[in-house]
């Protein structure tokens, strides 16, 4: 969720085969992930991401939410992956 690298999140996507991908909206903001407990058990990942938000990182999922938000609704946003990949493939060009 937090990479920065289009071909990751691409990939991602297509091994899983994902279709839509839910986000809390605060999920881009500084020291959201240092707020969740279960999150913690991910280390040293969460706080490399928490860092790298905190220093103005733009990963590929934020970069994408404007155009490809299906929903958007009560503190959640809703991106559909097929629009997520091919945005990120875009960044690759």
């Amino acid at each position: 969720q937090y990479s920065e690298e289009p071909s990751v999140v691409s990939a991602f996507i297509q091994t899983y085969g994902i279709d839509f991908w839910l986000i809390d909206k605060g999920a881009f903001q500084p020291s959201y992930l240092l707020n969740w407990n279960w999150v913690q058990q991910f280390q040293p990942m969460a706080n490399d991401a928490d860092l790298s938000i905190q220093q103005g990182s733009n990963p590929v999922l934020q970069q994408s939410i404007e155009i490809c938000s299906a929903l958007d609704a009560r503190g959640w946003i809703i991106l559909d992956a097929n629009c997520v990949d091919e945005f990120a493939s875009g960044l690759e060009s």
